[in-house]
């Protein structure tokens, strides 16, 4: 099913006003960043092509303008500080993004649990707080993670 980027930001922008409001203001600069979308209803994948591209898995803000799935920005949650379940939660929304065979794995509580303890142990947290955002912070762990389950 395609869809017109302008028609879905003017039903969603409530979602993701931050986003809309970026796209917006490139379409109304003259740009379009994005010409078609494509949301597959079978999987709730949805994929995204800039320009006449070729089609690409869609940023994670923009699929939930389609899906109606809640989008939390990694960038406002600090995993150092955050508490267990907001981890949990956005380690599975972020392996769902990139990874979404990962959450069926048998191990996978088994790997969420023992980062999560990872996170606090003192080593860790010196870390990931010498890097200088949230995104980084996420972008390691999430990295070690996939790590655990390619070796």
């Amino acid at each position: 099913m395609y869809s017109e980027l302008p028609q879905t930001l003017a039903r969603n922008a409530d979602n993701c006003p931050k986003m809309a409001k970026m796209l917006e203001m490139a379409r109304q600069a003259g740009s379009t960043p994005m010409n078609r979308v494509v949301h597959d209803v079978r999987t709730n994948r949805v994929m995204i092509s800039e320009n006449g591209a070729s089609f690409e898995q869609a940023p994670a803000a923009i699929a939930s303008m389609f899906t109606g799935v809640s989008y939390r920005d990694p960038g406002l949650l600090d995993p150092v500080t955050a508490e267990n379940a907001e981890v949990r939660s956005m380690l599975s929304q972020l392996i769902d993004y990139y990874w979404p065979e990962l959450l069926e794995h048998s191990r996978i509580d088994a790997a969420l649990d023992a980062m999560i303890r990872s996170i606090h142990h003192p080593t860790s947290q010196r870390t990931l707080l010498r890097l200088s955002t949230n995104y980084e912070r996420w972008d390691r762990i999430i990295e070690s993670l996939f790590d655990s389950f390619e070796e």
